[in-house]
């Protein structure tokens, strides 16, 4: 474990070869640099598409973008959602 700004952080592991994985600034869309604390966002064959009969919540938190890479979606190829590490 490492303490960052008096926090702990954990690592789980490595990402799988066909994800992208980074920590993003959620209120600027933009990823944050090493060290920095943000919420993970998930590009994966292996990411779901959203929670079943939720569109609302599925939406907000599977389809978004990084803000570089407006208009179409930064972590995923057109189509693929974006997993926002679990949280909406």
């Amino acid at each position: 474990m490492t303490v960052l700004h008096e926090r702990w952080a954990v690592s789980c592991g490595t990402a799988a070869i066909s994800s992208r994985v980074v920590a993003v600034d959620p209120l600027t869309r933009t990823v944050q640099s090493e060290g920095k604390i943000g919420e993970i966002w998930v590009q994966s064959p292996s990411v779901g598409s959203g929670y079943w009969n939720n569109p609302e919540l599925s939406a907000k938190t599977f389809e978004n973008y990084l803000a570089e890479d407006e208009p179409s979606p930064g972590l995923t190829p057109p189509g693929s959602p974006v997993n926002r590490g679990g949280h909406s």
